[in-house]
């Protein structure tokens, strides 16, 4: 082979590469399931992320009750599966969770935020859906329309679409 065509072999690998990224994270917008889930925001900036809205979920701190493996202490980082079901007002919530990648049923891939070891504290998960970036006029409006204050009633969501193997990607936020 020669100079050229090693060139040309190391610039298809590099584009391929790129593309299963990007097909990797718009995969679940293309082909999952959407679910509602009520949010509530932690911080709209950041200077090393740009502006962003950091969005917290109901289904990130998981009763420990609903984990099958309860007799197993579980590491930092480690995967596990939510199983997610419609609720009340169409928002969903988690019914469980698992280490082995469910057949079926609709479910969430997360990873713990913090080890946890057969405790009463909850399950603190992360999914990768926590930011929503946005021009910074625009995060603070999101901030501000995603903080209640006490006595209202007005709650946000955020709808996300999830993929048949339980990966979840932001679709839109649904403010009041």
């Amino acid at each position: 082979m020669t100079r050229l065509h090693w060139l040309m072999a190391a610039i298809a690998l590099q584009l391929g590469v790129l593309a299963m990224e990007y097909l990797g994270s718009v995969w679940p917008l293309w082909t999952g399931e959407e679910v509602r889930l009520e949010i509530a925001p932690v911080d709209p900036r950041s200077m090393f992320r740009g502006n962003y809205a950091r969005l917290a979920y109901t289904v990130a701190n998981v009763d420990s009750k609903l984990f099958e493996g309860s007799d197993r202490n579980l590491r930092k980082g480690e995967v596990v599966y939510v199983f997610v079901e419609e609720g009340e007002g169409e928002v969903w919530h988690a019914t469980g969770v698992q280490l082995e990648q469910p057949l079926s049923g609709l479910f969430l891939r997360g990873r713990m935020i913090r080890a946890w070891s057969q405790n009463e504290q909850p399950l603190q998960i992360r999914y990768g859906i926590e930011a929503w970036f946005a021009p910074k006029a625009k995060a603070l409006e999101i901030e501000a329309a995603v903080r209640r204050r006490p006595g209202e009633d007005a709650r946000a969501y955020a709808i996300i679409a999830v993929s048949g193997s339980g990966r979840a990607a932001l679709a839109r936020l649904d403010l009041p």
